[in-house]
């Protein structure tokens, strides 16, 4: 499947083993009941095969992030690795069911049937791996850049660069040193990974400098399209790192034509085996998913400083509100990065011992479980401190959680402005410079 994978595997990026227990296991359920269909991705064992797979994804992910991730970019890209490491599932059980038989339809002898399953794992679950390992890490990588460059890109231009050694493709080499705008239309089709096993880069370069002159457009998209020929080229068409995902899109694994589609539309078919196998993926992602909640890494976090342990490290534990948002831009209120952060540092300040003795201070369940808190809270304005409040009421507490907009912080090493939670504890009444935006209607 992968033509183009490294030529010397000793000097990619994977570092891990695969369980092949949960893959023979699988097959021989398959074996025992005499086939496969969809449904049983959602079996312990199916559920574990692609949780095994998606293991590796994450390790990847994680490679191609760095130390201090944006939760948004790793969110996005794990939900990605998830569908795929099902999809991928999914493939390779059709695989083994029809190893079953043979061509007339008879029943195959076991030992020829054992032989090719293990054939089909090896293929799967280590050459093929292999290679979409080192895309993960690509494109984990590009990701992280391309939301930089995002933010950046009123001061920066961005220069395509390959390896430069004697492995670049002739069709990569050709588009070495390109320079355009952060929005030109080159970059919704070349940004790397160009092909698997890609590992050229784009680079933020300085707008308005003779040392990095832009190139002509047309010209550049032009003169890819005269190398991007082949289907597996043409394959990578797309900017993987702006839509946060690690794989294309047109991947032989992955359904097509589905629009949109959320199980109501007419391009979901309930006889397409992929139509069926999305919804057994589906299933087993809200089940993984749910695992990494922002309630999951509050309780850690909060345990973490209960023992003195504090890294440094942040969350995104919300969307901005929308009446936020309208607030803002009626007000001229700067927001920075448009989501609810917080970090352990103020997790600390929150639970500290002198509100603990005053008997203000948040106890560890209103905090951990703060992401499903707030859309329950009325929103206030603070305009004397210009903060944002989020006001909880209970029968017997009345509860803030503050956030100040536009905050600068250092996280991880890293810089960043968001809305940032600053404090939160218990109060009496609502003072009169509190301007209400939205009211809780439950």
């Amino acid at each position: 499947m992968y033509r183009l994978a490294p030529a010397n595997p000793a000097d990619d990026d994977f570092d891990f083993d695969f369980d092949d227990s949960l893959f023979d296991a699988a097959a021989r359920e398959i074996l025992d009941a005499g086939g496969y269909t969809p449904d049983y991705l959602v079996t312990p064992t199916g559920s574990a095969l692609i949780g095994e797979t998606f293991r590796v994804f994450d390790q990847a992910i994680s490679k191609g992030l760095g130390e201090s991730p944006d939760p948004a970019v790793a969110a996005a890209l794990r939900e990605n690795a998830f569908v795929f490491s099902g999809f991928k599932t999914h493939a390779e059980m059709e695989q083994v069911a029809a190893l079953i038989t043979d061509e007339k339809g008879n029943i195959r002898p076991f030992n020829e049937f054992l032989n090719d399953v293990k054939q089909l794992n090896q293929d799967y679950n280590h050459r093929y791996l292999r290679t979409e390992y080192n895309q993960a890490v690509q494109s984990a990588q590009m990701a992280s850049k391309w939301a930089d460059f995002e933010r950046d890109k009123a001061h920066i231009n961005l220069q395509y660069r390959t390896a430069n050694d004697e492995r670049v493709r002739a069709s990569h080499r050709i588009l070495h040193g390109v320079t355009l705008p952060v929005d030109d239309k080159f970059w919704q089709q070349y940004t790397p990974p160009n092909g698997w096993g890609c590992r050229c880069t784009v680079v933020a370069v300085p707008k308005d400098d003779a040392d990095y002159p832009v190139q002509d457009s047309h010209g550049s998209i032009a003169k890819a399209e005269t190398c991007f020929k082949t289907p597996k080229e043409k394959m990578f068409k797309e900017n993987l790192a702006e839509k946060k995902k690690l794989f294309p899109s047109k991947h032989p694994y992955l359904p097509k034509g589905c629009g949109g589609c959320d199980r109501k539309l007419l391009s979901y078919n309930p006889r397409n085996p992929l139509c069926k196998a999305c919804v057994a993926i589906e299933e087993c992602k809200e089940k993984e998913m749910s695992s990494h909640s922002p309630t999951k890494w509050m309780t850690k976090t909060i345990q973490k400083v209960i023992e003195h342990k504090v890294c440094k490290t942040a969350i995104t534990i919300a969307d901005t509100p929308s009446v936020i948002v309208e607030y803002a831009k009626a007000h001229n209120v700067e927001l920075g990065m448009s989501k609810l952060r917080i970090s352990d540092e103020k997790i600390q300040h929150a639970l500290r011992d002198v509100k603990k003795e005053r008997g203000a201070a948040l106890n560890t369940d209103e905090l951990a479980n703060i992401a499903d808190i707030l859309p329950l809270c009325d929103i206030y304005f603070d305009k004397s401190h210009q903060n944002f409040v989020f006001v909880y009421k209970t029968k017997d507490r009345m509860i803030k959680y503050v956030f100040q907009p536009n905050y600068n912080i250092k996280v991880d090493g890293v810089k960043e402005t968001a809305i940032h939670f600053l404090t939160g504890g218990m109060i009496y009444t609502i003072p009169k410079d509190w301007e209400q935006m939205k009211k809780n209607s439950n």
